[in-house]
């Protein structure tokens, strides 16, 4: 995962349960993690217990490290999906389109191809961000003209209800206005909905869609790699898509 020099300013860090699924690389996330000012609650390498580490440690996310997901972990995620759901991301290596369908139906949230790479052709990493601001003037705002330089990918949680300044932030800093975005609302529920649009179109897509919090925005071409992104841009209207989520 590249190291950037810039603020990211968290006004709660998030908490962190980091999944070894076999791509041994979870110290680098864990580093990089600990460097933006999150907390890791636990690392395990057995997606066994997943559902009592969640239960036990009340992480905001889980993050999943993976060559490509194993049908254990999948399983796992379902079942975490079902009884104690939260935003859970899948850092993986295998571009091929069936791993990331089957995240998908497990309740992935975000499933980020070659993510921790520097060479690769999707991101050079992955910046972890809460999208509220607090304190006084702002104090506590995330730095969104530095994040827009950064060419990271972003998972921003709790972010919808101040999406227009975030956007306004981003486009701000340099961040082109067709680069891809999407909103997942109620992620690993049955009641899940979301948008896939660009940067530009997507405070108009999400107040169209009526999408409620809880939802987490990622914005970064990995976007691009989720088969809703296609039928977005196939759709009579191709800048947005919003669905009910299907099994």
């Amino acid at each position: 995962m590249t190291r950037r020099a810039f603020d990211l300013a968290e006004p709660r860090p998030l908490r962190v349960l980091l999944v070894d699924d076999g791509a041994r690389r979870v110290a680098l996330i864990r580093d990089e993690l600990t460097r933006q000012g999150h907390e890791v609650v636990g690392v395990i390498d057995s997606a066994l217990v997943i559902h009592e580490c969640v239960t036990r440690l009340a992480p905001d996310v889980v993050i999943v490290d993976s060559e490509s997901p194993s049908r254990d972990t999948l399983e796992h995620i379902a079942t975490l999906a079902s009884s104690s759901p939260r935003p859970v991301v899948v850092f993986a290596e295998d571009d091929s389109d069936a791993p990331l369908q089957q995240a998908m139906r497990a309740g992935v949230s975000a499933y980020v191809v070659a993510g921790l790479q520097t060479d690769r052709r999707h991101s050079p990493g992955v910046a972890f961000v809460t999208g509220h601001g607090s304190g006084r003037n702002g104090a506590c705002e995330p730095d969104w003209q530095a994040l827009a330089r950064s060419g990271l990918t972003m998972v921003i949680y709790m972010g919808v209800g101040r999406l227009a300044s975030l956007v306004a932030g981003l486009e701000a800093g340099g961040l082109a206005a067709d680069t891809p975005a999407a909103v997942v609302s109620a992620a690993c529920t049955p009641r899940q909905r979301h948008v896939f649009c660009t940067l530009g179109a997507l405070v108009a897509a999400t107040d169209q869609a009526r999408l409620p919090s809880p939802a987490i925005v990622i914005i970064g071409h990995v976007v691009k790699l989720a088969r809703e992104w296609a039928l977005a841009t196939a759709a009579e209207h191709p800048n947005w898509t919003a669905r009910q989520a299907t099994g």
